[in-house]
């Protein structure tokens, strides 16, 4: 979709083969890091997590740990990105989104100072099925 990927799948490998995971993420668009002037430093996978507000809607939370499952990170519900900072450096957030077509934003933060540390997507549908 004009340079930037349509759809999400996922998918573990393992030796011998590999399975899909029954997660579909439809995207309405992605704006890169490095499209927002931030250069990335590489976190530990332990200090990485999938979250989601407590105060988001049930299908937001349900996407954040679908997420965290195929991405085979912690989840965890928040009221406060700053809960996070003593354990975790950076985050994957998803968040509500109910503008035009976009139902749902993951951003990938800072959980010290909520600054942007990686691609934003724009999710538009999700759909929990396989791809194949």
């Amino acid at each position: 979709m004009r340079g930037n990927p349509g759809r999400m799948a996922f998918m573990k490998v393992f030796e011998g083969g590999y399975s899909f995971y029954p997660l579909i993420i439809a995207l309405r668009g992605v704006k890169l890091a490095r499209e927002a002037g931030v250069e990335i430093e590489p976190v530990r996978a332990r200090e990485f997590c999938v979250a989601a507000p407590s105060s988001s809607s049930l299908e937001s939370k349900e996407l954040g740990l679908a997420l965290a499952e195929a991405l085979e990170f912690p989840y965890l519900e928040i009221e406060r990105l700053e809960e996070l900072g003593g354990e975790y450096r950076r985050a994957l957030l998803v968040e509500d989104c109910e503008r035009g077509r976009i139902r749902f934003v993951a951003k990938f933060v800072d959980t010290s100072s909520g600054e942007l540390e990686g691609p934003v997507l724009r999710v538009g549908r999700v759909v929990y099925r396989s791809p194949m």
